[in-house]
């Protein structure tokens, strides 16, 4: 039997979080620490040393003689202008500016040069030294491969996780220190920790605050995305249909799978909901995503592959699809979901880390 889940054009895309958006371009203002400082060498020079240009040279003054107008124009000019003496002045202005520059440049080519020797290491070398750095820098390789198109192409959102909560008192200092670059990323990873290896919902004192980082989010979509994660870290205190419209709704709509084990922990519970949200689907891909649901919550409940019923309601959807591709990937799942009972592999390593 083909599993859908080893072959690219046979399942929905299930990597749909925020951090999947392209990187805007960045503008052209005056330098800061932030840019490289090559960038910046230039605006300080041309700000220090300024070259007239052919428009600048004197013209000879209104009413004069064409000579004596020039030696007017020339006295006119110099005195509109800085004296070489002061710009002289002006040199340890510059010089104190370059070594900020310097320093900031040069800490950022170190930090950058170290994380691109760990992502050129072959694969096995990669894992087998990420596995050895401390918590901290596991996060720092964590929010730099979300820089990446697509993010975290190294598969590192899984293993940072797999610290469960260990790691979640450094996460939540990250989100305390306001780099909004990271922001989404941080919360992603804790949604990822509380739905697949340590259940955070039960910390009040943590998603009190949380609640309160998201809030205080400067830009109104970035605070509504923060606001949904915190919702998503605690989703197993909400009743079973807000948890599914987290799973398929969220994200302007794009929905969020890393939320899918919590919500199809739930087993033959989910089905009836999974029903009525397939019978509003308004097209086969929308569908489908439920047929991939229903598979996980077979995952956890080996009874919903038994479920005649839902078998043949799930092949009448399968049957009324437009697209025959998308007839043949459902009839996949529906075999999958026959086939595959089975309890979904990251159960004893969730509990392992929460102990």
């Amino acid at each position: 039997m083909d599993n859908p889940r080893a072959v690219n054009d046979t399942v929905p895309d299930r990597k749909v979080g925020r951090g999947s958006r392209s990187t805007s371009h960045a503008k052209t203002n005056p330098p800061n620490c932030s840019g490289p400082i090559e960038n910046a060498l230039p605006f300080l020079f041309y700000c220090s040393f300024p070259i007239p240009s052919p428009l600048q040279f004197p013209r000879p003054l209104s009413g004069e003689g064409q000579g004596e107008g020039h030696l007017r124009g020339a006295d006119v000019w110099c005195a509109t202008h800085s004296s070489v003496s002061h710009r002289l002045r002006q040199l340890p202005v510059l010089f104190v500016s370059l070594l900020c520059l310097a320093g900031c440049g040069l800490n950022e080519m170190i930090y950058r040069h170290s994380h691109s020797a760990f992502f050129s290491m072959p694969p096995a070398e990669r894992d087998a030294a990420f596995a050895q750095y401390p918590l901290s820098q596991q996060l720092d390789l964590y929010l730099e491969s979300k820089r990446f198109e697509p993010p975290d192409p190294f598969g590192l959102t899984d293993k940072v996780a797999s610290n469960g909560t260990k790691i979640v008192p450094i996460v939540v200092q990250r989100l305390e220190e306001g780099r909004s670059s990271n922001r989404e990323a941080l919360f992603e990873l804790l949604v990822v920790i509380s739905s697949n290896y340590c259940d955070l919902s039960g910390d009040r004192q943590l998603l009190v605050k949380l609640e309160q980082l998201a809030a205080s989010t400067p830009d109104d979509r970035d605070r509504e995305r923060s606001e949904e994660s915190v919702e998503k870290i605690a989703i197993r205190n909400y009743p079973l249909a807000h948890q599914l419209t987290l799973l398929l709704d969220s994200n302007d709509g794009w929905g969020d799978w890393n939320v899918i084990r919590p919500v199809a922990s739930h087993g033959t519970e989910m089905v009836p909901l999974a029903l009525e949200k397939l019978k509003e689907a308004k097209s086969d891909e929308a569908r489908l995503t439920i047929f991939d649901l229903l598979w996980n919550v077979s995952m956890e409940d080996c009874s919903v592959s038994k479920d005649a019923a839902l078998l043949i309601t799930m092949r009448k959807d399968a049957d009324a699809m437009e697209d025959p591709d998308a007839r043949r990937r459902a009839y996949i799942w529906i075999a999958d979901i026959q086939s595959d009972c089975m309890h979904h592999p990251k159960v004893a390593a969730a509990k392992a880390t929460c102990s």
